[in-house]
């Protein structure tokens, strides 16, 4: 999984949750366990929130 605040490479298909936070939360749970690579994407105001300690 690569968290970044940077635009996605083409090898990583962005996942778009919009607002929601509980699903950004599960699905970096998630994907943390997987070998898949993807990118965890929101709204810009679910940029602003805190998620440095689940990452």
């Amino acid at each position: 999984m690569e968290v970044t605040t940077r635009r996605p490479s083409a090898a990583l298909r962005p996942l778009g949750v919009a607002t929601a936070g509980t699903a950004a939360r599960f699905l970096a749970a998630l994907l943390a366990t997987s070998p898949v690579a993807c990118l965890v994407d929101g709204s810009a105001r679910m940029r602003e929130r805190p998620m440095e300690g689940l990452l």
